[in-house]
């Protein structure tokens, strides 16, 4: 979702706009809604596995081990997260300017993505060494291990998929996205119920699972280009050089969705990233909605950037009453909901989740608006909007987390993400003089409208 917002920044603030206005113009509507709703399909059935893995696992295993599990496949995404340097982003849009620097992109990625994957194993390898309760918590290091193979695959997996993108593979990238999620589901229950094995196979089936789509990717990138050792150093310049201010609210967007998590790991304990993992599952399942409505939009606030905040503001209502209305059902069913999903051993994620949900409708405004201010340009205030979120969030968990537990992570991103939204629409008020009531109130015109257009989206061939 980030990576569309920040590809639109680029596309709209640096001189090679009217290049890639071409490009989208050059298609027909039919194909634009048609790669939408392939992509849209291929991020739902992505949530969807990805929360029925989340059930089983948790279920089967318990909460300390689901804990293992969520550090081994997601302390390689922080790495990815804090180090891709904007380069997922620039392998799209110089693929898409230009068809013959996708060759130089490949063999570029292939020796950043070693290089910063190494770095990263080289960090978690120094914290292991120093204060391993930072990031491992105690884990035994057949899991460490797992996480350090995992990162660099990450790296060239991220950096390909640029090049599949800009390309317009929809196809190809919408398949591989979701191989590891549908190994692991399928793994995970076939593995457990006919072969009886434990966390450590099923996070070491995860560890090949997610190594798989750079192999795919590489593989079909040599096949089309040939193996050559060479790095284009000018056109690195150019993708190092290409959507810095991106880059930096990608991590601070990052950052403040995640710390927590990463926090509770540091100063509880592995049963409780478990139990705090489940609530994130549910709440943050509901950003399929955010998620869904961003993709659809997308390529309409790009070629018309004349209606861009007429737009926003719709899809930012529509998604509005959407969350709400799923949050009150989630609310009357969280409890049975836990309990038959997860087990009744995973009660203790319930006071979490009551007080996540409402911070993901929060998020779930600020990923409309980001999308907004990205069609502007990404001023440094749209970056810098972030920042107080980010700290108080940190802050708050660092503070109270080891005193108080888990309702004290929470309750930072409820209060991070709260502030963040507020800031948000302060800004877009200040530039648009626009009030709370055009942000998170549809009119019925406006469902309707929205419906049609979704509608259309989803059932074009």
């Amino acid at each position: 979702m980030i990576s569309w917002i920040f590809l639109l920044f680029f596309t709209k603030k640096l001189k090679y706009v009217n290049i890639y206005l071409s490009i989208i113009n050059q298609k027909s509507m039919k194909n634009i809604l048609a790669n939408i709703s392939t992509t849209i399909a291929s991020r739902i059935i992505k949530g969807v596995l990805t929360l029925l893995s989340a059930i089983f696992i948790s279920r089967y295993f318990g909460p300390e081990n689901k804990g293992i599990f969520v550090l081994v496949t997601t302390l390689p995404l922080l790495a990815l997260n804090l180090g891709n340097l904007g380069l997922i982003n620039a392998n799209i849009f110089f693929t898409s300017k230009n068809e013959n620097d996708s060759k130089n992109l490949f063999y570029n990625s292939c020796w950043l993505g070693l290089f910063l994957g190494l770095f990263f194993i080289g960090i978690f390898s120094l914290f292991l060494k120093l204060n391993p309760q930072i990031f491992f918590n105690n884990l035994q290091l057949s899991y460490i291990a797992m996480i350090l193979i995992i990162t660099p695959f990450m790296f060239w997996e991220s950096f390909f998929q640029g090049i599949f993108l800009g390309q317009k593979k929809y196809y190809i990238f919408n398949l591989v996205q979701i191989i590891p999620y549908s190994l692991i589901f399928l793994g995970t229950i076939f593995g457990r119920i006919f072969l009886t094995m434990n966390i450590y196979y099923i996070s070491l089936l995860a560890t090949c699972s997610f190594v798989l789509p750079a192999i795919i990717y590489f593989v079909i990138l040599t096949k089309q280009y040939g193996l050559k050792w060479h790095f284009d150093t000018s056109l690195i310049k150019k993708e190092l050089g290409f959507g810095f201010r991106a880059y930096i609210a990608s991590i601070m967007s990052y950052l403040i969705l995640r710390s927590d998590i990463y926090l509770v790991n540091t100063f509880l304990d592995l049963k409780d990233v478990g139990l705090y993992s489940v609530a994130v599952n549910l709440s943050e399942s509901l950003l399929l909605i955010t998620n869904a409505t961003s993709l659809v939009l997308f390529p309409q606030i790009t070629s018309k950037p004349e209606d861009g905040l007429k737009m926003t503001l719709r899809a930012s209502k529509i998604v509005s009453l959407l969350m709400i209305i799923s949050f009150a059902v989630i609310y009357l069913l969280a409890k049975p909901l836990v309990n038959i999903l997860f087990g009744s051993q995973f009660k203790g994620s319930l006071p979490s989740l009551y007080i996540l949900m409402p911070a993901s409708f929060f998020w779930s405004l600020i990923t409309i608006l980001s999308m907004y201010f990205a069609s502007k340009g990404f001023p440094w205030k749209a970056v810098w909007i972030w920042i107080p979120g980010l700290i108080i969030n940190i802050s708050i968990n660092l503070i109270f987390l080891p005193r108080f537990g888990l309702i004290i992570a929470s309750l930072s991103s409820l209060i991070a993400y709260a502030i963040t939204f507020w800031l948000h629409y302060k800004y877009l008020s200040s530039r648009d003089n626009i009030s709370l009531k055009d942000i998170l109130l549809p009119s019925k015109k406006e469902i309707k409208d929205t419906y049609s257009f979704v509608k259309k989206a989803l059932i074009t061939k």
